[in-house]
């Protein structure tokens, strides 16, 4: 997957988390399902990009590594792009998984 599908999947189950009612467990898990499947090919993005990322960093002619790691960022952004969203989206699941383990404390 790109990182353009993978972030519009991820968009998708958040308005999704966002429509549903608390206690639907079962649609709550199917959220989670598709962040944490999603997630886990953005992670795959990731290393494709860091390599990248690498890949500038040491073949720029900066004699800095401040003046390397800026053309890495600038020829790179989508790496900063990622670790934003695996930040953002992890904390979405951990919000699910909040909420799907309340839910299943009321019922019993």
């Amino acid at each position: 997957m790109k990182l353009e599908e993978i972030a519009d999947n991820l968009q998708e189950a958040v308005q999704r988390y966002s429509d549903l009612p608390l206690n639907d467990v079962l649609e709550l898990s199917e959220v989670l399902r598709i962040l944490d499947v999603n997630l886990s090919a953005m992670v795959h993005v990731r290393d494709e990009y860091y390599k990248k990322f690498q890949s500038v960093y040491f073949n720029s002619e900066s004699k800095t590594e401040a003046g390397k790691n800026r053309e890495a960022e600038m020829k790179v952004p989508e790496l900063d792009l990622v670790r934003k969203i695996l930040r953002h989206y992890s904390e979405v699941q951990s919000s699910i998984r909040s909420q799907i383990s309340l839910r299943k404390n009321d019922v019993k």
